[in-house]
């Protein structure tokens, strides 16, 4: 149980689950703070719950008269797990999205290879429409004019280009591996599609002058997201590149499999946080649980995390305005545990939250799925 009710009664075998360096470093207080607010703001609680049921009424109701618009995805390269991979994404992107895979391998042969992968029948998807195109991801003029095909392999006449991807995510083609790259050199062809992505979005852009194309730059430069394999040989070249849309996919898997190896029973906390139901982790805006028309407040960690929780949130951390998210090869270990302030110490302690501030929160997943 990731989120929980406000008012709730922990009991004599129950298990509670904390966020902490190790599990030794923490130990459990006597709650006095949160007796001494319940007693001075008990009032202003109440009113403050009022006005946020208010609020989610008429968010919500927003919410369903506003549709999000569907996604248009570009999958460069393939993995050996990519029917999972489409099958969550199915779950979190609105109806009618598209997601177009380019690889070098020939259409007619993906289907057998997606359900050979533990998939023993064809994709159930809801919302995505899977599209296929055929291609090198690691030259440009495959990248340039992207053209759709069927099963068969034939063009269906529909044809794009990087602009008209919402996201695009190169992946480390475990094909080209197969066939005889290592690991090494399969980063070295991510980076290489990449750069020439960005560099084709530039000179794309560079054909529209004026506000619009500065603010299709602005938006979308992150939406790049590069896999990486072998994380010590790539530092340099991300830091150079100034690559911060990336992801140490394997560097994941290992911290996760070192925890189910601690404690057994994470397995289902981690099955949880990584499936496209249920809680997951989330970044939003301190503006969220300030006060209405107000750009600064003075507070503490457990009064902005009481505020949070009449949300159905649990705030975890934050990150000030002066702070910046910085990529891992950026930082040594030192800098990356203060980058963003997760479980942090002297929590009573008042500080002033700014608009621009953002918090890192634990709350349920919003799916499109019916």
């Amino acid at each position: 149980m990731l989120s929980f009710e406000v008012v709730m009664v922990i009991e004599e075998n129950d298990v509670i689950l904390s966020i902490a360096r190790d599990d030794d470093s923490y130990t459990p207080n006597n709650g006095t703070f949160f007796r001494q607010l319940q007693e001075k703001q008990q009032q202003k609680q109440q009113e403050q719950q009022q006005q946020l049921k208010q609020q989610q009424k008429s968010s919500s109701k927003k919410a369903n008269l506003v549709k999000k618009k569907p996604e248009r995805i570009l999958f460069c390269g393939w993995r050996r797990d990519l029917a999972d991979m489409i099958s969550h994404l199915d779950h979190i992107v609105p109806k009618g999205s598209e997601l177009w895979l380019l690889n070098s391998i020939p259409v007619y042969q993906r289907r057998g290879l997606l359900e050979d992968v533990g998939q023993r029948q064809n994709l159930k998807l809801d919302n995505l429409i899977v599209k296929h195109a055929y291609g090198n991801p690691t030259i440009r003029k495959d990248l340039t004019s992207i053209s759709c095909l069927d099963m068969f392999g034939d063009t269906t006449g529909q044809v794009v280009n990087v602009l008209h991807f919402d996201t695009i995510m190169v992946l480390a083609d475990e094909f080209a591996m197969r066939v005889g790259s290592s690991r090494k050199s399969a980063d070295g062809r991510s980076l290489a599609t990449f750069l020439l992505l960005r560099d084709l979005r530039r000179s794309l852009l560079a054909k529209r002058p004026g506000i619009l194309s500065r603010f299709l730059e602005e938006e979308r430069t992150e939406r790049i997201i590069c896999e990486m394999l072998h994380a010590s040989s790539s530092r340099m070249l991300l830091r150079e590149l100034d690559c911060r849309g990336y992801v140490m996919s394997n560097r994941i898997v290992s911290s996760a499999m070192g925890q189910l190896l601690m404690n057994g029973a994470m397995n289902d906390v981690l099955a949880e946080l990584l499936s496209p139901t249920g809680n997951e982790f989330s970044i939003k805006s301190v503006l969220e649980y300030m006060e209405e028309e107000e750009e600064e407040e003075e507070m503490s960690f457990w009064e902005l995390a009481d505020r949070a929780l009449g949300k159905e949130h649990v705030l975890v951390g934050y990150k000030t305005k002066e702070e910046e998210f910085k990529s891992i090869v950026e930082m040594s270990e030192e800098e990356e545990e203060r980058c963003t302030c997760v479980n942090p110490p002297d929590k009573e302690k008042k500080r002033r939250w700014r608009k621009e501030d953002v918090v890192v929160v634990l709350s349920r997943t919003r799916t499109f799925k019916k």
